[in-house]
This record gives C-alpha cells, sequence and structure tokens, in this order.
C-alpha cells in the first residue's frame, strides 16, 4: 500500500508518519506539506522522538505535495481538517483518496502540531500517529482505481464530454465542466499523473489542437501522449509508440471522426518487437531527466 502524508511544513508529523508507515511489510510511504519550503531537514524533535523509537529518516528533505505524489498513493492522508481541505482544493480530482489521517483510520481525531514542543510533547505526537496508522491498515484496502482518466479546457470540454461514454470505467473526469476560460497544463498534469503513476490505464485530453495538452502531459514520467487527428494516426499511437494518453483538438477535428479516433486508439495493442526497443530508450531519457514522485 502506499501513503503520502501532508501536514503543514514537512517536517514534524508528517515524516515521523513516513518513518512510522515505512516499518509495516508492504507499505510504501513519503510525505509532504502544504506550506513546505523545499529541503528543509526533519526538526530536531521529531528526529529524537524516532530515534528513541529505533527509527530514522536520514534522507528527508521537506517538499510541497505534487500532483504525481497525489497519484501515486492509494491515500493520501492529512495531519488535521484544514489540511485536507487545502489538498482538496488544489487538487479536486484527488477528493475521494485524501482522508485525514483519523478519518482514515475511523475517528475525527486531528493530530496537533508539536513543532516547538518538549520532547515528551512530540513522544506523544509520534505514538498518536502510530496508533492512527495501525488503526487505518488494520481497516483500509487499497484506494480508488480508475479504467481512465479524461480532462480538457475551456476549448475542448464539449469534445471531452461528449467522448467519456467511450472509455473505459471507471472514468474520472478531473474537468473543466464549463466554457469559463482555464490554463490546460493544469488539467493536462492531473491527467497524466493519474496514468503515469498507474492509478487510471488510459487518458484522454482535449484543448484546442490536442498540441498543448500533449506537450504538457509529456512532462511527467511514464506518460506517452500523442496529440491525434484521425484513425490511422490513433492506431499508430498505440501500434508504433505504446501511447498511453490520447490527445484531441475540437476546433481541428469532427466529433465523429474524434469518436473514431478514440476507439481506433482503445482498441489497437501496441506491436512490440522493434518499438519495444525505442520505447526503452524513452525510458532512459526520462531516467536520465531524474523527474518523478
Amino acid at each position: 500500500m502506499r501513503l503520502f502524508f501532508v501536514c503543514t511544513g514537512n517536517v514534524c508529523r508528517s515524516p515521523m508518519a513516513e518513518a512510522l508507515a515505512q516499518k509495516h511489510p508492504g507499505v510504501e510511504a513519503r510525505s509532504g506539506g502544504v506550506g513546505a519550503a523545499f529541503g528543509a531537514p526533519m526538526s530536531e524533535g521529531a528526529r529524537r522522538a524516532l530515534a528513541a523509537a529505533g527509527l530514522a529518516l536520514p534522507h528527508h528533505q521537506s517538499q510541497e505535495p505534487s500532483a504525481e505524489h497525489l497519484a501515486w498513493a492509494d491515500w493520501v492522508l492529512a495531519m488535521t481538517q484544514s489540511h485536507k481541505e487545502e489538498l482538496v482544493s488544489r487538487f479536486p480530482w484527488a477528493r475521494d483518496w485524501v482522508l485525514t489521517l483519523g478519518e482514515w483510520a475511523g475517528s475525527k481525531e486531528d493530530v496537533e502540531d508539536p513543532i516547538g514542543s518538549t520532547d515528551q510533547v512530540y513522544a506523544a505526537t509520534m505514538a498518536h500517529i502510530d496508533r492512527l496508522i495501525e488503526k487505518g491498515l488494520a481497516s483500509q484496502g487499497p484506494g480508488p482505481r480508475y479504467g481512465s482518466a479524461a480532462g480538457a479546457d475551456h476549448a475542448g470540454y464539449l469534445l471531452k464530454d461528449r467522448l467519456l461514454s467511450q472509455l473505459p470505467a471507471p472514468v474520472l473526469d478531473v474537468g473543466t465542466h464549463d466554457p469559463s476560460s482555464v490554463d490546460y497544463p493544469i488539467y493536462a498534469e492531473a491527467v497524466a499523473a493519474l496514468v503515469g503513476q498507474g492509478r487510471a490505464g488510459v487518458g484522454l485530453l482535449v484543448c484546442g489542437t490536442g498540441i498543448g495538452m500533449s506537450i504538457a502531459a509529456n512532462k511527467l514520467m511514464g506518460v506517452r501522449a500523442a496529440a491525434v487527428s484521425d484513425v490511422s494516426s490513433a492506431h499508430l499511437a498505440r501500434a508504433h509508440n505504446d501511447a498511453n494518453v490520447i490527445c484531441l483538438g475540437e476546433r481541428l477535428i469532427g466529433p465523429v471522426v474524434a469518436e473514431d479516433a478514440l476507439r481506433e486508439f482503445l482498441a489497437t495493442a501496441f506491436e512490440g518487437g522493434r518499438h519495444s526497443r525505442r520505447l526503452e530508450e524513452i525510458r532512459a531519457l526520462e531516467d536520465a531527466s531524474g523527474h518523478g514522485p
């Protein structure tokens, strides 16, 4: 199970939770803070509390949560209700797996901030977190998974809405839902993170041309987003490039062509063979870039 813990500065509660969760077999844990400054070490109080329990997180550096973090995690676990609300306001598409740690454990308890307190307060806070993690792991299974994820900006939402019924279910629609002007990279990032981290099997992105969406989506690890204009390009994107996100332009192609292209994209299998070697070369480029959640 993958758990992502969130507090304010990512220097005490969430890194303590990360270290505590990782002592359980089969659990991967990471952490962030909604107000974190990048690169800060764990607080000394948190470090001493972990050390007293025989635990450590020696290479911890504070960070803010990203779309890739939220897509990666089975559950995103906030220390307080206010942290949860902030996360949902930033990443509304993740609301179904963002909970407070207390909610995940079956209660409404918040975990209060021990920053600046005594070692005894830190130890008590860590014991509180440990108890909630134990309860949650005993009662919760993996978080939700989706057959597909879809997103669009104001220039593509009508076509996106028309195509939703063709996508593998269940579908997570990240928006947008009306003609109000929005920035397409926000929606490209959400869909690409969901597909790249394996939370959704395939992605659909629609803007005016499909080009901006494909450029933005391809910045995320594990994503191969193809701007498609017809059935032939949809077929080749899957057969030769193993594309996992299809990008369409509402202003360039009609709805019938878009439906046919999407249908072909979903029905076509990757051919492998010589194309597998080229995909490995693409993965090597990703690895060399060093980015990811």
